[in-house]
């Protein structure tokens, strides 16, 4: 008859609570691994559904401001100039630009 001790015995409860940690962390990791793909593809679809109700709008509101693109050292800047050609410059930076 094999009979445990209590260390043997709290051992194996320990290995036991450590396999269970284990298997709700892997499990964890596979829902949100599996959930990202799924996110990403909702959010370009919901992305595109709201551009297209809103291009219009988008367009229109576009079209009154002068935009330029121009590419300085490699990288791709889009600007817009409006107003007075010999008032104060106002400059908003935002984003990183694109290779």
């Amino acid at each position: 008859m094999n009979v445990a001790t209590p260390k043997a015995a709290k051992r194996n409860n320990v290995k036991r609570a450590y396999a269970i940690i284990g298997a709700i962390v892997a499990a964890i990791l596979l829902i949100i691994l599996g959930l990202v793909p799924v996110r990403a593809v909702w959010m370009d679809n919901y992305y595109a559904k709201f551009r297209a109700e809103h291009q219009a709008e988008h367009d229109a509101i576009d079209a009154q401001f002068n935009q330029f693109d121009v590419t300085v050292n490699g990288l791709k800047w889009h600007y817009v100039e409006q107003g007075p050609k010999d008032a104060t410059v106002v400059l908003f930076l935002h984003g990183l630009p694109r290779c």
